[in-house]
């Protein structure tokens, strides 16, 4: 059978918590996800299930900083699910999104990086 994977999926090695993430995202509405800098957080984001096929929005795109600041439910805006990576660079975004959160707007998955 071909599975037609590429190079970055096969050497992506599956997290210990990736039971506990689809746990919370199954769960509650917004999870936030933080850690040290530089151990793999995005890269779980963008492989793991079930948040691999979720709209992916990164605050390091200055272009996306810029509508997050501006009008931050645009991010998640016709989308059922959503990570919003670097998340705390934009702090006003957290309230926004715990509003959509209590209207039964989609959840959001977050990623902040640790300091």
């Amino acid at each position: 059978m071909n599975d037609n994977r590429s190079l970055h999926e096969l050497l992506y090695r599956r997290r210990w918590v990736e039971p506990r993430l689809a746990e919370a995202v199954a769960a509650h509405p917004v999870v936030v996800l933080t850690g040290a800098r530089q151990t793999g957080k995005t890269t779980l984001l963008r492989h793991s299930d079930p948040v691999r096929n979720w709209r992916y929005r990164s605050l390091d795109d200055l272009d996306v900083l810029a509508q997050a600041e501006r009008e931050p439910e645009a991010l998640w805006a016709g989308a059922q699910e959503v990570v919003i990576d670097e998340a705390q660079r934009v702090p006003e975004l957290f309230l926004a999104v715990k509003r959509g959160g209590q209207v039964g707007a989609p959840g959001a998955l977050f990623r902040c990086q640790g300091a």
